[in-house]
């Protein structure tokens, strides 16, 4: 099995293939649902204006997270 996946990739480069969806048949793909929040690990940076994006992802994250801890210290919740 390790043989046939390393000639499907050596393939997939060869023809400048580099998205999976492509490269491997689709009787062997699964697939997951997930919601657009579960996404966000995910998250593909391929261009400079997208690492931008995934910056003020991590900020946002970073405030809330800041601001929940703060509020459950002013609750007395640990």
């Amino acid at each position: 099995m390790v043989r046939d996946s390393n000639k499907l990739f050596e393939e997939a480069r060869a023809r400048n293939l580099r998205q999976l969806n492509l490269v491997i048949p689709e009787k062997l793909q699964s697939r997951v649902v997930y919601t657009r929040a579960e996404a966000l690990p995910f998250f593909n940076i391929n261009f400079p204006g997208e690492l931008e994006q995934a910056r003020r992802m991590a900020e946002a994250a970073r405030e809330q997270r800041h601001s929940t801890a703060c509020h459950a210290s002013e609750e007395g919740i640990r």
